[in-house]
């Protein structure tokens, strides 16, 4: 087995540990008495979700899968980056803050990771002292922030769905957080079998529990285990964690793509 090799599956490794266990932490929902004795819930967030999206994007550093971009000036990032934070606190979706607002348009996992991979490549340009020297290209910088948003589309779909709450089959829902997870196909890079193998085991994997789990009753499995064990289990009760598995099985699927020839 070549370094390679290794390298990818302690980074696949790490990214599926992430996901299977880091996604209960996100949101919590903790039972409160207010100052008149009456029972409330509190929704908190345990592992913030852009630190999560950082961890994911750098376990696909780890393996070799994200597109390199080319050498262009970081400022030409930064509108796509501000557009990705700006949409995510107009949302509520809870990226560094702990306490917040359950709602359904918030953004999801897909475009969450999305989104940290434009933060760590537009700090490497930072550090490039020939790509600051380049001309700030508009049209370039407006292509990847329409990129962006894209990828915040299902965000959207989930706000208008709220309009007509009686045409909102929850197969609906399933099928936006699957179809979410196309935004891999923007930052993911072609012809790398090794992570390709990896990452569509990873999301086959995943899809297939998360399916598995919403059709159980999770409420009585989560009263009989522990609280770690819960915490998967209710992770992987949640539709949204779709979203995060689509998004490795259509990166595995990109990957196994051979290169484009010069």
């Amino acid at each position: 087995m070549t370094k390679r090799w290794i390298r990818v599956l302690l980074s696949v490794l790490a990214l599926a540990v992430l996901l299977v266990v880091g996604l209960g932490f996100v949101y919590m929902v903790i039972p409160q008495k207010d100052a008149f004795g009456n029972m409330g819930w509190r929704h908190e967030t345990w592992i913030p979700l852009l630190i999560l999206a950082l961890g994911a994007a750098g376990s696909l550093y780890g393996m070799d899968a994200v597109r390199a971009l080319k050498r262009e000036n970081p400022l030409n990032l930064l509108p796509a980056a501000a557009l990705g934070i700006s949409l995510c606190v107009a949302t509520g979706t809870p990226i560094l803050w702990v306490r917040y607002q359950p709602k359904e348009w918030q953004i999801p996992y897909a475009a969450l990771f999305v989104l940290a991979v434009l933060l760590i490549e537009c700090l490497r340009l930072a550090l490039d002292g020939q790509a600051r020297k380049m001309r700030w290209d508009g049209r370039s910088a407006a292509k990847t922030a329409g990129l962006m948003l894209l990828c915040c589309v299902p965000a959207g779909i989930a706000a208008l769905m709220l309009v007509f709450p009686s045409v909102r089959p929850i197969w609906f829902r399933w099928a936006v957080a699957l179809l979410s997870g196309a935004a891999a196909l923007w930052i993911v890079r072609r012809g790398n079998r090794a992570a390709g193998f990896a990452l569509l085991a990873t999301g086959a994997a995943g899809l297939i529990a998360v399916n598995l789990m919403m059709r159980l009753n999770t409420a009585e499995m989560t009263e009989s285990v522990g609280f770690l064990a819960a915490r998967i289990i209710i992770g992987l009760a949640d539709p949204e964690s779709l979203s995060a598995y689509a998004f490795c099985t259509f990166a595995g699927v990109k990957c196994l793509l051979p290169e484009k020839k010069s």
